[in-house]
């Protein structure tokens, strides 16, 4: 990634592009946030990762363990305590199916 490798630069214009691209059609508040992240970019990081709780991004899950996200771990007990339990008690497993195969519909 551009801004792991100092390129920040092209991060940003990566990041803009994200974002243009968000106004037309669905890209992951998740992978913004995490170029955000890396970009050391922080509250921006927090703003996106509750736009994916919202949004029931599905790859919230990987939060803890993404590596991309290592310099906001020491901050979620203190700014992510809302953003981790909202996350926490949302049910993926009950998300609505676009069609039931079983249903014959």
């Amino acid at each position: 990634m551009y801004a792991l490798s100092g390129q920040k630069d092209e991060a940003h214009a990566l990041l803009d592009a994200q974002l243009k691209t968000a106004n037309s059609r669905y890209v992951s508040p998740f992978a913004i946030a995490q170029i955000y992240s890396v970009l050391n970019e922080r509250d921006q990081a927090f703003l996106w990762l509750e736009k994916a709780i919202e949004l029931r991004d599905t790859t919230v899950v990987n939060l803890n363990r993404d590596p991309l996200f290592k310099n906001l771990r020491s901050d979620l007990p203190v700014r992510g305590t809302e953003t981790t339990n909202r996350f926490l008690a949302v049910d993926y497993t009950r998300r609505p199916l676009l069609s039931d195969p079983y249903s014959g519909t």
